[in-house]
Parts: C-alpha cells; structure tokens; sequence
C-alpha cells in the first residue's frame, strides 16, 4: 500500500512538472511570436511611411551622438 501510495505521488509530481514545463514553453514561444511580431510591423512601418522612416532616423541618430558622447567624455578619458 505504502509503494503504490509514492509510486502514484511520484508520477504526480513527474506529471505535474512536465505540465509546467510545457506551459514554460509555451509562454516563450508566445513571446518568441510577440517580438517577431514587433519586428515585422516596425519594419513594414519604416518601409511604407516615410515619417515613420524619418523618426527612426532621427532617433538613431540621437543614440549616436549619446554614444559618441559617452565613450568621448566618459570612458576614454578612463582608460
């Protein structure tokens, strides 16, 4: 009585951990899909709206002045 009573809690346990395994996936391919979601929209958002397009730009832009700024001012004069 006492064997079959853990042979049935172990397999519950295996089941259960299996379960929640598979829901982890499952919830990494949905964000997995999220993202790639994201990307095509950006993209077909730069490739078709040419204000879309000039944002884009000029927030690259920005992130390169901050990050030549950064390494100018900050880092080189570190090392």
């Amino acid at each position: 009585q006492a064997q079959k009573a853990a042979q049935d809690a172990a397999t519950t346990a295996t089941a259960q951990g299996g379960h929640a395994a598979a829901q982890a996936a499952r919830q990494a391919l949905q964000m997995e899909a999220a993202q790639q979601q994201l990307v095509a929209a950006v993209i077909y958002a730069y490739k078709r709206w040419g204000w879309f397009r000039n944002v884009v730009q000029a927030a690259w832009r920005g992130i390169q002045t901050a990050a030549l700024w950064a390494w100018n001012v900050v880092l080189k004069p570190t090392f």
